[in-house]
């Protein structure tokens, strides 16, 4: 999780938005994988990383993808938005 950008800074003045969207939403394949792998060993992380994932992760997701979706991400003032909410959501995480 400490290479997603979940956890970094989006460095300004770059149009990576989709690109950090992606890197997002990837959480979700990751962790199934390995926590099918190691179960027995994540038992207490699940109990934590499972009600992020689902409660805070996934609407911004959702959201950004329906946007992305639609060409948000070509509109300016979305990139704001975008870039606002993920910080907020890094806090949040």
């Amino acid at each position: 999780m400490l290479t997603r950008i979940t956890t970094r800074a989006l460095p300004a003045k770059t149009e990576d938005e989709e690109t950090a969207l992606n890197s997002i939403y990837s959480l979700f394949p990751n962790y199934s994988r390995n926590s099918a792998s190691t179960m027995t060993q994540t038992e207490k992380f699940s109990m934590v990383a499972i009600p992020v994932l689902n409660q805070v992760v996934r609407p911004f997701t959702a959201k950004w993808h329906r946007e992305n979706l639609t060409g948000a991400f070509e509109d300016e003032s979305c990139h704001a938005e975008f870039r606002q909410e993920l910080a907020d959501l890094q806090k949040n995480s």
